[in-house]
């Protein structure tokens, strides 16, 4: 793995030097991406108090910075020894955590913060549950093994996405100043 981590690394690194880059643009890149590329012995582990706090840290900036720190967080949790289940509510737990979080940062900043739609509401705490219904008979018909496999499939799908869709509007900006 590491050898073929190595060229897309310094791929990385190369796209970052090629020119300026926003902060945001490099975070989201690494974020979905450069987690998945770790040597082996730099995987990863939820059962070191000083890794989890780092990526707690890390987790919760890119949670405040761009509301979104999944792929990160899965990535840590799939690199302990949890089973499918630890994995799903340690996350969850992390989830609600972050969430409560953003509430409470934004909604000090934000005069609106309190004019919530209750139709809105309700319907996100409906989708919610029915997600959490149906993902678990999914996850309960799953082995570890497979829940691991598919987890790194769905991260590695999100991560190609989002470096293509980045790709894409890096090529149409660069185009559109052209002209």
């Amino acid at each position: 793995m590491a050898d073929l981590a190595d060229p897309l690394v310094l791929d990385f690194v190369e796209w970052i030097a090629r020119e300026p880059r926003l902060y945001s643009d490099v975070i989201a890149t690494w974020r979905t991406s450069c987690p998945r590329l770790t040597p082996k012995g730099l995987k990863p582990n939820p059962d070191s108090i000083w890794q989890g706090t780092f990526y707690g840290s890390i987790c919760m900036g890119l949670m405040l910075m761009t509301g979104v720190s999944g792929p990160l967080m899965d990535t840590f949790f799939l690199g302990g020894n949890f089973d499918r289940r630890g994995i799903v509510a340690t996350k969850a737990t992390c989830q609600v955590a972050s969430h409560f979080v953003k509430l409470i940062y934004f909604g000090g900043i934000i005069d609106q913060a309190a004019t919530l739609d209750p139709v809105l509401a309700g319907v996100a705490i409906v989708a919610s549950m029915t997600g959490t219904t149906l993902a678990r008979r999914i996850l309960e018909a799953m082995t570890d093994l497979q829940f691991r496999t598919w987890a790194g499939r769905l991260i590695t799908t999100v991560a190609s996405y989002y470096i293509i869709y980045g790709s894409w509007l890096l090529l149409v900006r660069s185009n559109a100043l052209a002209f």
